[in-house]
């Protein structure tokens, strides 16, 4: 029997169940765990999906309707522009925090604390945290992410 793992904030009292398979091998390999850079990411959104620049007031209103802000405006020749940001809940929300992949067979035990969430205060974000994060990486949110995952690097591996 292989040990399984989740990925464990200790000072939030938060985890995620790990979509690209949660053995180790698996969180090694599988694109899908690449979620804790997303989650540990230390800096502004910059150069990201999560930022964009405008110089339309209706794109600026679709934008603000859909989850954006506005970071900075500025003026222009013949008018203004914006430069906004998506409003996340998850991008660097475990940055400066203490993280540990905790196995079941771990001899902290932590795994057995996270699992038994509801008797010790722990919070499951996977679904909350995974919607947000293949959003950022351009997957619509009804799709079943693991999947497309895989055929996007089936397709790279072939060339």
């Amino acid at each position: 029997m292989s040990q399984y793992f989740v990925f464990a904030n200790l000072d939030k009292k938060e985890y995620i169940e790990p979509r690209g398979g949660i053995k180790l091998r698996d969180l090694c390999t599988e694109t899908a765990n690449a979620i804790l850079p997303y989650l540990l990411a230390d800096g502004e959104k910059d150069g990201t999906p999560l930022m964009t620049s405008t110089s339309s007031e209706k794109v600026k209103g679709e934008k603000l309707k859909n989850g954006w802000k506005v970071l900075k405006e500025g003026k222009m020749i013949d008018g203004k522009y914006w430069i906004l940001e998506k409003t996340t809940r998850f991008f660097g929300r475990w940055s400066g925090d203490r993280i540990v992949v905790a196995g079941d067979y771990g001899h902290t035990k932590i795994f057995d604390l996270v699992m038994g969430e509801k008797e010790h205060g722990w919070k499951d974000i996977t679904e909350e945290a995974y919607k947000e994060f293949y959003e950022f990486l351009g997957f619509e949110p009804e799709g079943d992410y693991h999947d497309i995952i895989s055929k996007v690097l089936n397709a790279v591996n072939r060339g």
